[in-house]
């Protein structure tokens, strides 16, 4: 069943479509093809011995954007997790939950963009 989500999409993301629909913590090191990390877990020397990631140095993202179920939830979570500018981008989309993210987070692939706007534009209209 598809549902309305709303994210806040970083300009240095690749382009925002469900192939590229992934999740990581913040200010992780991505692959090139975004689909995992670099594991936090391993230290130099150790990698082989790690029980995270089993020595690769990866470890998987989670299948789906994060986003909230509100915009209330948006501007809540936006304000708890960063600062934002005027002009970061806001994408309202719909979409299919594939989970829940790291910070208990909707994860949803996305399958049409209703709205495209900025964060200072999207606060405006909605606060």
């Amino acid at each position: 069943m598809t549902e309305v989500f709303y994210r806040v999409q970083p300009d240095d993301s690749p382009e925002f479509s469900a192939a590229n629909a992934w999740s990581a913590l913040w200010g992780s090191v991505r692959s090139e093809d975004g689909t995992q990390t670099e594991c936090t877990s391993c230290q130099e020397g150790t990698r082989e011995d790690c029980s995270i990631c089993d020595g690769t140095g990866w470890e998987d993202c989670l299948h789906g954007y994060s986003c909230c179920d509100t915009v209330e939830e948006l501007i809540a979570y936006m304000k708890q997790h960063a600062v934002m500018g005027d002009d970061d981008r806001v994408i309202v989309f719909e979409g299919t939950r594939t989970g829940t993210g790291f910070d208990g987070e909707a994860l949803a692939v996305p399958s049409r963009v209703i709205e495209e706007t900025t964060w200072s534009e999207f606060l405006t209209r909605n606060t």
